[in-house]
């Protein structure tokens, strides 16, 4: 695992530091738990996290790892560093599980989002000004489980140094084209309750045990109270709702999550699964041509318009979309079988064994 790297600010984040910034960006842990109160009405607080709450213990150790400098780099260099040495806190990379920063640092592992907790804590403590940096767009990654996506989002740390801002993330994940944005404390927390629901579910599918979609709902729901405006968690929450059998709240929460960003395209593909598998075969057909329009680039709306296609009886449409799906997926099973079957349908056999010989 390469260690976290301070790289030069990047002006779409020095901007939301100098001014730009239509709000806060970082609270104490109280604070946190204030807004909790006021955001969470009936929730036990103690059995909350805030993600980058720190003991006593560990807050002391940073400071004591950089008592020799006042430097705002050096110090930023020094904390990095500790990170992930045995001298230091010894953190190893654990995808699939999120912590709060205190955990993290007691158990040592953790992922992207668990480790810029623990950093932004033990930056704090030591005087830095550190915040949370969603980097979604570069590294988010979607799941694809029984034709319904899960999203969840790619979250490091910023932190403030005497020459400007500057980004921390694993060697080589930052690029200067992609999309980041600085946030608060309170979406970090969004993030972190929708990490919990997301790891939930995908445990239990990997360990082949029953999902608790109730658990993963709350999970789900507290990202959103926490968070309104958070388009992933109002999807995610919509395919909790949706495997519940719960059509009406799954509707409302995918148009939800479309209506908050118009770029996300994953809503309008589960949307468009829930008509299809309830036999509404325009509604769908619709949905997965926006989900087409808001992300040309994802194969899977292109595949499921492929069967829309398919079980209407229009062939053409059909092959088009499939090939399409597959040129934007060569890994996209489904779309092979489906189109090579089609294609023998129409005594295309040869053109149907070379869809079937392009497996990868």
């Amino acid at each position: 695992m390469e260690q976290y790297r301070i790289l030069p600010a990047l002006a779409s984040l020095a901007a939301a530091l100098c001014g730009c910034a239509p709000h806060r960006l970082a609270y104490t842990p109280d604070e946190v738990r204030g807004e909790f109160a006021r955001r969470l009405p009936g929730r036990e607080l103690a059995s909350l996290t805030v993600p980058f709450e720190i003991s006593a213990d560990d807050a002391e150790r940073a400071r004591q790892l950089v008592r020799r400098t006042s430097n705002h780099a050096e110090r930023a260099e020094i904390l990095k560093n500790a990170l992930f040495t045995e001298e230091g806190f010894g953190i190893r990379y654990a995808i699939g599980l999120t912590t709060g920063a205190a955990e993290t640092l007691r158990e040592r592992r953790g992922n992207c989002l668990s480790i810029a907790s623990a950093f932004v804590g033990l930056a704090r403590a030591v005087g830095l000004s550190a915040y949370y940096l969603d980097a979604s767009d570069a590294g988010a990654s979607t799941e694809d489980e029984d034709q319904v996506l899960v999203k969840s989002g790619h979250i490091t740390a910023a932190v403030e140094l005497d020459t400007g801002l500057s980004a921390l993330d694993f060697g080589g994940r930052l690029w200067a084209y992609a999309q980041y944005r600085v946030i608060d404390d309170l979406e970090a927390a969004a993030h972190f309750f929708n990490n919990r629901g997301y790891e939930m579910i995908r445990r239990a599918i990997r360990r082949g045990e029953p999902v608790d979609w109730e658990a993963a709902i709350e999970s789900f729901t507290l990202a959103t109270l926490v968070k309104p405006s958070f388009a992933r968690a109002w999807n995610n929450l919509g395919v909790a709702f949706a495997r519940l059998h719960m059509r009406e709240a799954a509707i409302d929460a995918y148009l939800k999550a479309l209506a908050l960003d118009e770029r996300f395209a994953s809503p309008a593909t589960n949307l468009g699964i829930l008509y299809q598998n309830s036999g509404e075969a325009t509604a769908a057909r619709r949905s997965f041509e926006e989900a087409a329009r808001r992300d040309p680039r994802d194969g899977r709306a292109r595949y499921h318009l492929g069967v829309a296609a398919f079980r209407n009886g229009d062939m053409r449409v059909a092959v088009r979309e499939l090939s399409e799906a597959i040129r934007l997926d060569s890994k996209n099973s489904r779309a092979r079988a489906l189109l090579a079957q089609i294609l023998r349908s129409l005594g295309k056999t040869v053109e149907a064994a070379q869809v079937e010989s392009e497996k990868t």
